[in-house]
């Protein structure tokens, strides 16, 4: 059974019918989250973006997904009525926060946080968009905030925070905004919680200034070649984080169910085939468990052969290669 079958065929059954999966995507400026795609249909999405310029919003339903709430409101940990945004050059660097221009000035990018526009904008903390939609729990978190992703996470409190499956971060490494959450908070706080970290993508731009850069280029070359031989540094991070499902006594059937979706999403095989033999001993008659102990299975022995795979499609593309 191919890997899409196996989540739509768990994702049809009554536990998620009567109890959706419930996806949270803060920041969502342009295309709703990808990687949601083999889940969508059978889910509800929280959406939230405050730049309405690259992406107008407003609280709809939308049958890509189960169902669909679009908030054109900036999310805030704490319950206030309304806050400064600063609108930037780039939507995609907009923030509560104000760019840090002293610390940005060092970094070829740091026109993007340019403020064209000072606002005020209506606000909604996580915990009361999930009342307004009629929800009270989160499967799976996504935050690109700008600098407000830890403590948006934390404000969904001890009853939610257990039981998410996946929650994906995008903090910073530098200075880009005052009294942003950067990612050595991140991991100081997340340290001894459920979750450990699945997958990291270091993001790099230039520490160069713009205006050096504009100095020294040739004419009739745009600014963006030098991207492509100088030297870059870590700016930001993708950090994705998946529970440890180590708290599963607190668990039903449908949470587990669905963290073993979560997993075989994650391509973490081995976790699938462990957590799907321990709740095939607490649920014997489920035959959809053993199903994904078959489909763990397989992969995990297809894995050996994968590096012989790629050592042969490397040799043969170096053959190609000295032929052409």
């Amino acid at each position: 059974m191919k890997k899409n079958e196996l989540i739509s065929q768990l994702l049809r059954r009554r536990e998620f019918h009567e109890k959706p999966p419930v996806l949270i995507d803060v920041g969502a400026s342009g295309a709703i989250h990808g990687t949601w795609s083999d889940i969508a249909p059978y889910s509800i999405c929280l959406a939230f973006d405050a730049d309405e310029r690259e992406y107008p919003i407003t609280e709809k339903e939308d049958s890509g997904y189960k169902k669909l709430f679009l908030f054109h409101k900036i999310v805030t940990a704490d319950d206030i009525e309304d806050t400064d945004f600063y609108l930037t050059k780039s939507p995609y660097c907009s923030s509560l926060l104000q760019p840090d221009h002293t610390s940005l000035a060092f970094w070829n990018f740091q026109p993007l946080f340019e403020i064209e526009k000072k606002c005020k904008l209506k606000c909604i903390t996580l915990r009361k968009a999930l009342q307004e939609s009629g929800l009270n729990y989160v499967d799976w978190f996504k935050t690109d905030s700008q600098g407000t992703d830890l403590r948006l996470f934390q404000s969904l409190g001890n009853e939610i925070i257990p039981l998410i499956k996946i929650a994906e971060f995008e903090p910073g490494f530098i200075d880009a905004y005052r009294q942003e959450d950067k990612f050595d908070a991140l991991l100081k706080w997340i340290s001894g919680k459920s979750f450990f970290l699945d997958s990291l993508e270091v993001q790099h731009v230039h520490r160069t200034r713009a205006d050096i850069i504009k100095k020294f280029i040739p004419s009739g070359m745009s600014p963006d070649s030098y991207s492509f031989f100088a030297k870059k540094s870590p700016a930001w991070v993708n950090a994705l984080y998946l529970n440890t499902g180590l708290n599963y006594a607190e668990w039903d059937l449908r949470d587990s169910l669905l963290f073993l979706v979560a997993c075989i999403l994650r391509e973490q095989f081995g976790m699938t085939y462990e957590f799907a033999v321990l709740m095939s001993q607490r649920y014997p008659e489920e035959q959809a468990l053993n199903a994904i102990i078959e489909f763990a299975e397989k992969n995990i022995r297809l894995s050996f052969h994968r590096p012989f795979m790629r050592k042969v499609k490397d040799r043969l593309h170096r053959l190609i290669e000295n032929y052409l």
